[in-house]
């Protein structure tokens, strides 16, 4: 079981689902394509959360510095949407 260590130092359960609905939410947001959508799920979601299955502990942050460094390269519209969302949060 992967564990995710938040920025606030809490634990949670790794959750591939939560990646893949918040790139499709910021897709839509973008307003990117359902096709491309998909493909940015194949593209940036399901190596970043391959790579988290590989750990036992895993930072927010190293897994949203992942999933952005391949959405620029992917969809800039996309990216933007996504680092607008993570600004909110902090």
């Amino acid at each position: 079981m992967v564990n995710v260590i938040k920025k606030n130092h809490k634990k949670q359960k790794f959750s591939a689902v939560k990646i893949k609905n918040a790139l499709v939410k910021a897709a839509r947001e973008a307003k990117v394509s359902a096709a491309t959508s998909k493909e940015l799920v194949k593209k940036v979601a399901v190596p970043v959360i391959e790579w988290a299955m590989t750990k036992t502990k895993v930072k927010s942050q190293d897994i949203r510095r992942h999933i952005l460094l391949k959405l620029a390269k992917k969809s800039k519209a996309t990216a933007a949407v996504w680092k607008k969302y993570d600004k909110k949060k902090k």
